[in-house]
């Protein structure tokens, strides 16, 4: 029936937008009574990235060896290519972490409502949207919005790993093959992508 389908569509449309929504709104009030609730161990990143950016490579001093003390390359990446815009590396953990979180809470969102489809549409959705409700009031986990560190990062990675996993395509690949360089414990992920 074209009007079901129709019907459907837009519920499914709306309820996205919902989540995203609700999502996004968790992040802002969380993050406007936190910001800048930075971890001690953020400032090791702050540190790689300037000295990258200044030309001293993987180093915490200039002067000595090049030794790895960070653990994700994709969020060091993003601060280095940040510092050519500004030297304010704090507040850009800060912008990372918020977009990241709130994407991630899309992204699982999302992928709630894909992998529901077999349990009804309707009932999908409302999974969806009641798990965009809890994650956008967890304040551990809306904690890694603010506290400078790659976790936000990571999961946004692992909520888009999640959400592509239906289509099992490049983009599933491409995520899994990402992963690890979010957080290197997310390897298992490659170790178990043979048992899926």
């Amino acid at each position: 029936n074209p009007c079901s389908k129709r019907r459907e569509s837009i519920l499914k449309l709306g309820v996205a937008l919902a989540a995203f929504a609700v999502a996004w709104a968790g992040v802002v009030l969380f993050v406007s009574g936190h910001a800048y609730s930075i971890y001690d161990d953020a400032y090791i990143y702050l540190r790689y990235a300037d000295n990258v950016f200044d030309g001293c490579g993987l180093r915490f001093n200039c002067a000595d060896a090049p030794v790895e003390g960070f653990t994700s390359p994709v969020y060091l990446a993003l601060l280095v290519a940040a510092r050519w815009v500004t030297p304010d590396l704090e507040t850009v953990t800060q912008l990372i972490g918020s977009v990241a979180m709130g994407l991630t809470i899309g992204s699982v969102a999302r992928a709630a409502m894909r992998f529901g489809a077999d349990i009804g549409s309707l009932a999908a959705n409302g999974v969806a949207l009641v798990l965009s409700v809890v994650l956008a009031t967890d304040h551990l986990l809306l904690l890694n919005a603010v506290s400078g560190l790659e976790t936000a990062v990571a999961c946004l990675i692992i909520g888009r790993l999640f959400a592509s996993l239906q289509k099992r395509d490049l983009s599933s690949t491409t995520w899994l093959l990402a992963a690890p360089l979010g957080r290197p414990e997310a390897a298992l992920f490659i170790l178990c992508a043979p048992l899926g």
